[in-house]
């Protein structure tokens, strides 16, 4: 960790390092092959804002193949349902970790904790829809989730924002 303005910062090597350390032991994830580079990030993007970037695409990613695919395909067949709810509960954690890595501003650091802490409630009800016995206690306990998606998006939109990035795409 280095003192950079009086924050404590880890090198950008190392956040690298870490996501695809922390990203690669989700079962299956992808997300290490997609994560930008923080000098990839652009003029204008300062590094709290591209290290951000460097975890939250490719986890969004990761989240959204998961979902499209439990709405498709896994929809109706319970051990392919639970194993994607799975994938996404081991994507937000793996997300969480990396997150907390992040160096980030003191006002930063607390939203990012904040998220983590959303983030962290979502994943236990995600886990809990994924321990069902059927399809349809599976759904009941996945319709629930709602509530909690909501605190994890309002918890995203002020950090992006205090990261000076646009909203997230609603899609």
């Amino acid at each position: 960790m280095v003192d950079v303005g009086g924050h404590r910062v880890l090198p950008a090597a190392v956040v690298l390092l870490v996501a695809s350390v922390g990203l690669i032991g989700c079962s299956g994830s992808k997300l290490h092959q997609a994560a930008p580079k923080v000098a990839s990030a652009g003029p204008g993007i300062d590094r709290a804002a591209a290290n951000y970037l460097a975890i939250a695409i490719p986890a969004n990613a990761e989240l959204e193949a998961s979902l499209d695919a439990l709405d498709g395909r896994d929809h109706r067949n319970l051990a392919a349902a639970r194993g994607r709810l799975l994938d996404v509960v081991r994507t937000e954690r793996a997300f969480d970790r990396v997150l907390l890595a992040v160096a980030l501003p003191a006002a930063l650091a607390d939203t990012a904790q904040s998220l983590v802490r959303v983030n962290e409630s979502r994943a236990e009800l995600t886990a809990r829809a994924a321990a069902a016995v059927t399809l349809r206690v599976l759904w009941i306990r996945a319709s629930g989730l709602s509530a909690a998606n909501a605190l994890v998006e309002q918890q995203v939109e002020t950090l992006r924002a205090q990261l000076g990035l646009a909203p997230p795409d609603p899609g």
